[in-house]
């Protein structure tokens, strides 16, 4: 899926299904994959449908990490079919547990999808606060391609709020 072979993905998931069972923390892992590409291939509910599949399965599994990861996932299906509050209300469990569990990393990520659904819906500080909470992450881990993503998000939300030097100074930076 990562290399764009998205027809032997599905192959090899389909070789993997009739390999484990639903009690199997790879039948979950599957349906993430499956999720992925029909992320990819912007079929918002068979993402949603799977996505919502590997969830079911992680919470079964007791896999607390990999819940609150599946909810991320699963906010950008939501994201993508025009489903914005719900995908806020998944991004936001997701930041409480991965907050809970230490998972700084992918609760810096889920800070900016939020950001990004703040911003789409005309609420440029609100999105403001969600990328200055990623951007700490991002600048304590030298996590530089991330750290320009967040200085360009940065940017459009100033211009949202019409705060022209900061907009200009996070594009810069960017």
């Amino acid at each position: 899926r990562l290399q764009w072979r998205a027809g032997e993905a599905h192959r090899l998931v389909d070789e993997a299904l009739a390999l484990v069972g639903p009690t199997d923390p790879e039948h979950a892992y599957c349906h993430l994959v499956l999720g992925s590409l029909a992320y990819d291939a912007q079929d918002w509910p068979a993402a949603e449908a799977h996505y919502r599949q590997a969830l079911d399965a992680w919470a079964r599994l007791g896999d607390q990490v990999m819940q609150a990861r599946g909810l991320t996932n699963l906010g950008t299906a939501l994201r993508g079919a025009g489903k914005h509050d719900e995908a806020a209300d998944c991004y936001l469990r997701a930041i409480e547990e991965m907050g809970k569990l230490g998972d700084h990393q992918n609760e810096a990520a889920t800070r900016l999808n939020l950001g990004n659904i703040y911003w789409a819906a005309g609420q440029g500080q609100q999105a403001l606060e969600q990328y200055a909470q990623a951007e700490r992450f991002f600048r304590q881990s030298h996590d530089l391609p991330r750290l320009a993503l967040v200085a360009a998000n940065m940017g459009l939300a100033y211009q949202q709020i019409q705060a022209w030097d900061k907009a200009e100074q996070a594009l810069h930076a960017s």
